[in-house]
């Protein structure tokens, strides 16, 4: 079961304590993802929020909860959401996290294994709501260029993501065949003759994530690092 009193609530608190910071000026300035004000991206989390909620309170009831309607709700909710006064968009963030949190410190301990309808890839666990939460926060907060970097990932994200994202990464077409090196570790991705790139771990996450052009990374042999197809 998962604890939830870790890694969701540190995360939760460092975004809260950015968002908090942020003008309405900052608010409504571009975010690091491709069309999404900063407005944008904290709507999102709030609803990515509100939709694991949803999925756990309908799993405490012996019913199966869905995520989204479709990913077309999602980005309409998204749209819809960041045109709101940048007030409103801080306090949805506080609420909606805040009620997550208490619906996971309130979650029976047998229901963990309960299924929830998940958008794009149907019915899963809702123990997947703590670990697929931190990501979303980690990663947007991130994306959300105010200052807090992969730098400041925690070590045991980074850790646990390298593992996770090479492994999807070897299912993704257009991957080229890669060695990963990274705090003594050593990943592979495909088969055949390989690049190397190595560097410290958060570093290396950030540009297999698109989250990072990779400089300061080393190749080897030498050259330019390889070009990595966008993350679904």
């Amino acid at each position: 079961m998962p604890d939830p009193t870790d890694d969701l609530y540190r995360s939760t608190a460092r975004l809260l304590d950015t968002a908090e910071r942020l003008t309405d000026v900052d608010l409504a300035a571009p975010s690091r993802l491709p069309g999404w004000t900063r407005r944008h991206l904290l709507t999102h989390v709030s609803r990515s929020a509100d939709s694991r909620r949803r999925m756990l309170d309908a799993a405490r009831a012996g019913a199966v909860g869905r995520q989204y309607p479709s990913e077309e709700h999602r980005a309409a909710e998204i749209e819809a959401g960041s045109g709101r006064p940048a007030g409103e968009i801080r306090r949805d963030l506080r609420e909606s996290l805040e009620l997550l949190r208490s619906a996971v410190a309130g979650h029976p301990p047998d229901r963990w294994d309960e299924p929830g309808e998940w958008l794009g890839v149907g019915l899963r666990p809702v123990r997947r709501v703590v670990p697929s939460m931190v990501r979303e926060i980690e990663y947007h907060h991130v994306d959300l260029g105010a200052e807090y970097e992969p730098a400041d990932w925690p070590a045991e994200f980074v850790d646990g993501q390298l593992s996770s994202v090479v492994e999807s990464m070897g299912s993704r077409p257009g991957v080229p065949p890669l060695t990963v090196v990274a705090a003594g570790r050593t990943l592979r991705i495909g088969t055949g003759e390989a690049v190397t790139v190595s560097g410290e771990p958060a570093a290396v996450l950030a540009w297999l994530t698109g989250r990072s052009d990779g400089r300061g990374l080393t190749v080897d042999p030498p050259g330019a690092l390889p070009d990595l197809p966008p993350l679904a």
